[in-house]
């Protein structure tokens, strides 16, 4: 396949500027480049989701096609994996396999066989999945590989992978590895979306940097250094650094003392301060979700106790962790964080109601734009619109709207997710500054990452969690990205 000449304008906006990209059979090709860069659009009009401006020259096949839905872009043989997954979480495991291929005769549902087929892909994708569990049940993971199975069972010849490895565990991403390589063997072509540039040299064949909407570079992965992609991805070159915040932590704001949650397989017990970010990192399904969901309110506790600036309280609610200055930035920005469909300002202020309303107890727009501007102006928001929908931004500017939302908030405690899950790397140390401004600031902070080179970066000290229990307490200083592995993987240093 291949695309010339691609360009996109929204509302006077350029999103891509003749861009070009070529698909090989039997290659993995990375796209990559920073949030904005119009990598997701460009999938988008690959698929038939979006048209592309006039002037734009489409190949499928061989064959110069022009007003391509998603629909006849799913027959021809493409296949988009968005971010979301676009999985029904209300349907089994089975039908969500089964409802891209071909019906039994008459075109009749048979349950059974969706079933037996399903088991049959799953086992041999090495995915030891329940085909009749609801979708809704799996873990974020688990859920990222059936979304990739569906495409599989599809026999698609074209597979763009966006973001695939953001929620898996390292086993995951060995499975899903082994599963790319099958597809190349029978001659699939794979579009490789990601931000983690060791998994763009582990698995390319050739590379293409997205950057203001037009390719910069494109070319054989073994042509880059890591250095020269970076370079080419934000115009210039640009270091990791660290954001660990400066001078001792100051008074203890949470306590949780045997705490035992969903899953854990034991009780929880930390602390954190102000001025101090801690960083809890374990693997996939260690409990780290889990036992953030139960501080927030959201999963009832089995056991244990809470305590917020020295006083044991009950967190029933998300509305009571709130009341209580407990602020939370999910995993899955999208589906859990942003509200999609309502503007910036609406997502930004929604948790700082108090500094916009009026005498009538009613949202006053003047004090909403003066808060949502004073955000968007420090937080560098793009495109620095209060108006514009916020599920249409990208992932690194809907992160900055959830931090925004609970910086104007001024929560004693702020509870992070996977902070940079799918973001670019200029973005990255964006988010890491922004977080050390609020612990620094008085919020402590505690953050959840899979990113062992982030939690190095960025924690004051580090928690690791195995099998739902904190087995280990360690700082930077002490640490290596081995160590903390090793302590994952078994509970014990190297």
């Amino acid at each position: 396949m291949s695309l010339e000449k691609v360009s996109k304008t929204y509302s006077g906006i350029t999103v891509l500027s003749g861009a070009n990209l070529t698909i090989r059979a039997g290659e993995v090709h990375a796209l990559v480049g920073e949030n904005g860069a119009g990598k997701s659009t460009l999938m988008k009009i690959l698929a038939g989701a979006e048209s592309p401006d006039p002037g734009a020259t489409l190949s499928y096949f061989g064959t110069e096609r022009q007003g391509v839905d998603p629909v006849q872009t799913l027959r021809l043989g493409v296949s988009v994996i968005y971010q979301d997954l676009s999985l029904f979480p209300n349907l089994s495991v089975a039908e969500n396999l089964g409802f891209t291929r071909a019906r039994s005769r008459g075109g009749l549902y048979r349950h059974s066989t969706w079933v037996n087929d399903a088991t049959t892909l799953l086992r041999k994708l090495g995915l030891d999945y329940d085909p009749t569990a609801l979708v809704e049940t799996l873990s974020f993971g688990q859920r990222q590989l059936v979304a990739i199975a569906r495409a599989v069972a599809s026999d698609a010849q074209v597979i763009v992978m966006d973001e695939p490895t953001s929620a898996l565990s390292s086993a995951e991403v060995s499975l899903l590895y082994g599963i790319i390589e099958d597809l190349r063997a029978r001659g699939a072509g794979i579009v490789f979306i990601s931000h983690k540039l060791d998994e763009v040299f582990r698995i390319a064949d050739r590379v293409s940097v997205l950057r203001d909407g037009q390719v910069i570079t494109s070319g054989p992965i073994g042509d880059y250094t890591e250095d020269e992609l970076i370079a080419a991805m934000v115009g210039r070159r640009t270091e990791y650094e660290s954001a660990r915040v400066t001078g001792q932590p100051g008074r203890e704001v949470l306590r949780v003392e045997e705490l035992l949650v969903d899953g854990a397989t034991g009780p929880v017990s930390l602390t954190v301060h102000e001025n101090e970010i801690v960083a809890l990192t374990g693997l996939v399904g260690s409990g780290r979700t889990e036992l953030a969901h139960t501080i927030f309110g959201l999963t009832p506790a089995r056991a244990g106790r809470i305590s917020i600036d020295g006083k044991q309280v009950r967190v029933g609610s998300p509305a009571q962790a709130v009341g209580l200055g407990i602020g939370y930035v999910p995993e899955d920005r999208r589906a859990q964080g942003i509200f999609a469909g309502h503007a910036v300002s609406t997502n930004l202020c929604v948790a700082a109601l108090d500094q916009t309303l009026g005498a009538v107890r009613q949202v006053v727009p003047a004090k909403e734009a003066v808060l949502t501007r004073h955000y968007v102006e420090e937080l560098d928001i793009r495109p620095a619109r209060p108006d514009i929908d916020a599920g249409t931004l990208s992932g690194g500017n809907q992160q900055k709207v959830l931090l925004a939302r609970w910086m104007a908030a001024r929560p004693r405690l702020l509870i992070v997710d996977e902070p940079t899950n799918g973001i670019d790397i200029g973005a990255k140390r964006e988010i890491h500054q922004l977080l050390r401004r609020l612990a620094e600031t008085g919020t402590a902070v505690l953050v959840i990452s899979s990113e062992l080179p982030e939690v190095l970066a960025i924690a004051s000290r580090i928690l690791v969690m195995r099998q739902g229990r904190i087995v280990a307490q360690t700082t930077p200083e002490e640490s290596t990205q081995e160590s903390i592995l090793a302590l994952e993987l078994s509970g014990e240093q190297p």
